[in-house]
């Protein structure tokens, strides 16, 4: 397994074949400090690998490679093989801790795939399954569980999914941002809809988190709001910044209450700031740092993940493989 130590090193090999930096090129150069590269995942097929199909040119296949990643404890971190069918958990090295499969489906049809997932405890994950119009349950201890979702209809298009630590479901039907919900037994659950559920980010107490614009006229400040179904949402804060933001990710909490978010700021196509900023549990932003752009190549859910620590990583795209890259250090 190949091991990168400096940011440096990665982008030599992002200059040999992928376009992730082509983002933010004026940026660059002020978040390479900020993050150490831990390792790359490389590309194949099987055990300790991740397969990919990003340069392929059929115009059906929407996914390319792997779609989510989850931070554990411990350094653990689970990456969905979207186009290997597995759940993969690979610890900091990029050493491959066990692989959980599921029943293999057309990579060029993206409306059969597995496309994200959850974990309500260690060594179980929950995985969104559009083929089976299910949410499956992996473990060690047999064959993956399917449970149907309820609630769909022919003009449902199921986006993404997250599960609370008591191991309840709840997708996220992106025709009208409509939660379809089951318990841990895949019960059914009352959906609920609500314009700010496209995060889909819950905390320990199974609130979840968003940002949405603090004025119709401007895209200059977004508030930070916590909301749990049946109730109005919460201003907790507010984030301001002289350029347009044109990227929001709210992409996780951690154990102690506080909540992490990825900017973008100025021009769509080419943002000439992105940070990372962490707020404490009421709302105030505690924390920023510069940080990497998105891989454009894969259609992660959340690109960035914070693990029950605090820990937060990041992906980008290599021409061997999946790099891993961890922030140092907030800053004020």
């Amino acid at each position: 397994m190949r091991r990168l130590t400096t940011v440096a090193a990665l982008l030599g090999l992002l200059a040999g074949g992928s376009h992730a930096a082509e983002n933010a090129p004026d940026a660059r150069s002020v978040w390479t400090a900020a993050w150490t590269t831990v390792c790359v995942i490389p590309w194949g097929a099987g055990d300790g690998k991740l397969k990919e199909e990003i340069r392929s040119t059929d115009e059906r296949q929407a996914y390319r490679g792997p779609t989510r990643i989850l931070a554990l404890d411990g350094g653990k971190l689970a990456i969905l093989d979207t186009l290997g069918s597995a759940v993969k958990e690979f610890d900091e090295s990029g050493k491959m801790l066990r692989a959980l499969p599921y029943p293999e489906n057309d990579s060029r049809d993206a409306e059969t795939l597995c496309i994200d997932m959850g974990s309500p405890r260690p060594g179980e994950y929950r995985v969104l399954s559009l083929g089976q119009q299910a949410v499956l349950t992996l473990s060690q201890k047999g064959e993956p569980v399917a449970h149907t979702i309820s609630g769909t209809h022919k003009d449902s298009l199921l986006w993404a999914m997250v599960c609370d630590a008591a191991g309840a479901s709840y997708v996220l039907d992106a025709n009208d941002n409509t939660l379809l919900r089951m318990d841990a037994a895949g019960r059914p659950l009352p959906a609920f809809k609500h314009d700010l559920a496209a995060a889909l980010v819950l905390d320990t107490s199974g609130r979840f988190y968003n940002m949405r614009l603090a004025s119709k006229s401007s895209a200059r400040a977004y508030e930070l709001v916590r909301w749990t179904p049946g109730s109005e949402p919460v201003v907790l804060g507010r984030v301001t910044s002289r350029q347009e933001i044109n990227r929001v990710d709210v992409f996780g909490t951690d154990a102690a209450g506080n909540i992490y978010a990825f900017l973008g700021m100025g021009a769509i196509e080419n943002p000439s700031r992105l940070i990372v900023a962490r707020f404490d549990a009421t709302g105030k932003q505690t924390g920023q740092a510069p940080a990497p752009p998105d891989p454009i190549e894969l259609k992660f859910q959340h690109a960035k993940a914070v693990s029950p620590d605090g820990t937060v990583y990041a992906v980008a795209v290599a021409p061997n493989g999946l790099a891993l890259m961890k922030l140092r250090a907030f800053g004020d």
